[in-house]
């Protein structure tokens, strides 16, 4: 079984599968193969004119973007992770943060960066084109990398908002992969 559908996304089983709907989609990932652990994870993509919501869920995973996935989409947008259950560990560069339930991460899609999930996990990932990001906020770009711990209030609002836009869309509309 390579994907099915569901209420909470297309659920995958196959790297190969993954890796070329994540593609052809435009967040272009490549998923490692790991004979200790096989790939179940599932996906749902909210796509509109201004951000996709990615939301993800599954088993443990390890996920990477470098110079050939980045050349696939051009990188041109921020993500703003939030790590709902589970755990990440993101390694960009030298940089290395663990992102534990109710954290945020700001990352940049032009940066070669690795996403490590250990454990189950469910997550949400808003997605936004730098343009429009430094329309609203100045030197956006600078914030990638930033680590939003879950004792801090703007984390706190920042997940709840969210978890409640990607809860909203599940709701309103099927999960689908499309062009992120």
């Amino acid at each position: 079984m390579t994907g099915s559908g569901s209420q909470r996304g297309i659920r995958f089983r196959d790297h190969d599968h993954l890796r070329e709907v994540l593609s052809t989609g435009g967040l272009a990932l490549d998923v490692f193969k790991s004979r200790s652990t096989p790939l179940d994870v599932q996906i749902a993509v909210h796509v509109n004119e201004f951000a996709n919501i990615v939301k993800v869920s599954g088993a443990p995973a390890r996920v990477s973007r470098g110079r050939a996935e980045i050349a696939n989409d051009e990188g041109g947008f921020l993500g703003v992770l939030l790590q709902r259950t589970g755990r990440t560990v993101f390694e960009s560069g030298s940089q290395q943060t663990v992102l534990k339930s109710g954290e945020l991460l700001i990352w940049h899609g032009g940066r070669s960066v690795r996403f490590d999930m250990p454990d189950d996990f469910q997550k949400v990932c808003l997605l936004v084109r730098c343009d429009i990001f430094e329309g609203m906020l100045p030197q956006a770009s600078s914030y990638a990398g930033h680590h939003l711990e879950q004792r801090n209030n703007i984390s706190r609002l920042l997940g709840a908002c969210l978890s409640t836009l990607a809860d909203d869309v599940s709701t309103s509309a099927a999960g689908s992969i499309a062009a992120v």
